[in-house]
């Protein structure tokens, strides 16, 4: 919501407006986002909580020295930087505890050499790092931080004629090569990763793209473990996706393995330097996400930050993306944001591209890096069922080793599901896999001695769970009634546990609304005798998988520590799996441990709705169970819905 004048809001987006114009000294003295902290002298990351530059108190006339550094002789003093040396990195491995990579790849700073920053002096290096800081703020909650000094192009390159500027071009990207490279082969180790960098950096970022992200082996895993590329402020064209199918421009605000890029401007331009005359860049607008020009509003923008310590001031600017590709900024004034460098015209806003959205991004990353680590979740868990039911359908002699590397697979991505998922793999190997393994079957008496040896505990502390069928016209069936017997011979068996009847309204022509659980209930105690005390039921479940869920409510608040499901047996191998991986989640999330002991079957033979007993429907349900993500269990649900018809 945007407050009215005078409010407090207001006066940040004045004081916002006089920092743009001390931007401008900061930009003369560091270029290109390259801003001083003060006079401190060590070439190290500043305190993880300072996330944006400050601006040195300098006129706004200030100019950009003049005097450049004369080139080295091209002899072996032209080495890049051994990035084997921790010393040739501004961050080396910054965030320890983080689950992604970040490879920042720092602006251009250097405004003295003639053509590129050769001398890579601690003076420079301490810019490098200046420069980095305000980047580092919006990336460092999500990744490890790996950026590297580099011969980066210097400021009277881009004044080169356009031959000599490749040939700059070029030893600057020799560099980001050589410590992507070092990168990939000694840090990375299979860890998902984000390139990112501004203006000179991002172009980088395109490079490394092109380089290393085709169509190899290597380029396709990295592919795959790439969360998103922030190549901001500079361009990304039609050409370049045409000629390197890896540069994907991104089309909403958490799609993976794309290119976030823009570049601001006023509306009022015909070229820039990042955006030349005839060149129409594809860009993605940081407010609502969108590719075309529909505006976002000011009050979309979460906050800018223009200075250290600054608090983000919301709703500073709007955006749309105009006819060039260009990100034209709304609500500001050219002349409160100067373009600071003689390479940009008035109304080019290129330096504050990451200042205007600074909010807005860093919420971006961390969406981006959700959705990555929850599409490889699913990805693992979907892996790990899909081998399952391929062990059941065609086992071989590989099935263990294959299962293994699933559980090794989720355990390393999503540690938090691996018990769910082991105790899934357990169960089902024993059985759906163990030739041994045998359902224990209603003898139809009016108990049930098959559960003799069972080592069920004839205590309130354990529960008969019953899963309901289907109805017809909203009555039982003989299958529901099966089940029900078996549950009151194991009831009478073992008087002084609970029984706990699970199923909603279901069938066709069932006007009432009745439900199989209030039938079931009905049916225990009026036909089979049953105390009513004993019973409790779950009147909403229309699947197994709810079947499971809402039970194991009824479970943890009675206090039950032991269960035995009774079902009809060529479904009760599957509600099992179900109540396994339940019992996991329950265990992990609320300390609530209850085991399964045993299995009870009504026995009726699988050709009775011979479709509802395919091991499709167990690992349809499993995922359900298992919370995955919409694109694994469309997978299932297709073959699932397949089956059903």
């Amino acid at each position: 919501m945007r407050c009215g004048r005078g409010t407090e809001s207001d006066m940040k987006i004045m004081k916002a407006k006089r920092t743009g114009l001390l931007i401008l000294a900061a930009v003369l003295a560091v270029c290109w986002i390259g801003c001083n902290r003060g006079n401190r002298q060590e070439a190290t990351a500043p305190a993880a909580s300072s996330a944006s530059p400050t601006v040195p108190e300098q006129s706004p006339s200030a100019k950009a020295e003049p005097t450049s550094v004369p080139e080295p002789a091209v002899t072996a003093e032209l080495a890049g930087p051994d990035y084997g040396d921790p010393g040739s990195w501004a961050y080396f491995a910054e965030g320890e505890d983080k689950d992604a990579d970040v490879f920042l790849i720092c602006p251009l700073v250097d405004t003295r050499s003639e053509r590129n920053a050769y001398d890579l002096n601690d003076k420079l290096k301490e810019r490098f790092v200046n420069a980095l800081d305000m980047e580092k703020g919006i990336y460092e909650d999500v990744g490890r931080l790996y950026s590297p000094f580099y011969r980066q192009m210097s400021m009277n390159a881009y004044r080169l004629p356009e031959s000599e500027r490749e040939m700059t071009r070029t030893v600057a990207y020799a560099d980001i090569s050589a410590a992507f490279r070092w990168y990939l082969d000694h840090e990375n180790n299979g860890r998902p990763l984000i390139l990112a960098g501004f203006s000179q950096g991002a172009e980088m970022c395109l490079e490394l793209l092109k380089e290393f992200f085709g169509d190899t082996p290597e380029g396709s895993a990295l592919r795959e473990r790439l969360i998103t590329v922030y190549a901001i402020g500079w361009r990304v064209t039609e050409e370049d996706t045409r000629a390197y199918p890896q540069i994907v421009p991104a089309q909403g605000e958490k799609d993976l393995g794309t290119v976030v890029s823009f570049d601001c401007e006023d509306g009022s331009l015909q070229e820039t330097i990042i955006i030349p005359a005839g060149v129409r860049t594809l860009s993605v607008n940081p407010l609502n996400w969108r590719t075309d020009g529909t505006p976002a509003d000011r009050s979309l923008n979460l906050g800018a930050i223009m200075s250290t310590g600054a608090e983000p001031v919301p709703g500073l600017c709007g955006a749309y993306i105009g006819d060039r590709g260009e990100l034209v900024v709304t609500d500001v004034e050219a002349g409160d944001y100067p373009p600071g460098l003689d390479l940009f015209p008035t109304g080019a806003y290129h330096v504050y591209d990451y200042l205007f959205f600074f909010t807005n991004l860093k919420q971006n990353i961390s969406d981006r890096a959700a959705a990555y680590f929850e599409a490889q979740r699913g990805a693992c868990l979907g892996q790990l069922l899909q081998d399952l039911l391929t062990a059941r359908e065609t086992p071989n002699a590989d099935d263990a080793q294959r299962i293994d590397a699933d559980l090794a697979a989720v355990k390393a991505v999503a540690e938090a599901d691996y018990p769910a998922a082991k105790a899934i793999a357990d169960h089902w190997r024993q059985v759906y896999l163990d030739p041994e393994y045998t359902l224990c079957c209603h003898g139809k008496g009016e108990l049930a001695p098959e559960l003799d040896d069972a080592g069920i505990p004839d205590e309130r502390t354990h529960a008969f769970v019953v899963l309901g069928y289907e109805l017809q016209n909203g009555e039982m069936t003989d299958e529901l009634r099966g089940r029900c017997e078996a549950a009151a011979a194991a009831a009478r068996s073992f008087p002084n546990t609970i029984l706990v009847c699970s199923g909603g309204a279901t069938g066709p022509n069932n006007p009432d609304g009745h439900t199989e659980a209030g039938l079931m209930k009905q049916y225990l105690t009026e036909v089979c005798g049953i105390d009513a005390d004993r019973i409790f039921t779950d009147e909403r479940a229309l699947t197994t998988a709810e079947n499971a869920v809402n039970t194991f409510a009824i479970l943890k608040e009675q206090g039950v520590e032991t269960m035995t499901i009774v079902t009809s047996s060529y479904h009760q191998r599957w509600g099992q799996a179900l109540y396994n991986a339940l019992a996991a989640i329950y265990e992990q999330q609320y300390g609530y441990h209850a085991r399964l002991i045993g299995n009870y079957c009504f026995d009726t033979e699988p050709s009775v709705d011979a479709f509802l007993h395919d091991d499709w429907f167990a690992v349809y349900q499993l995922g359900e169970i298992l919370n995955l993500p919409g694109e694994q269990m469309n997978r299932f649900r297709d073959v699932y819905a397949l089956l059903g018809q």
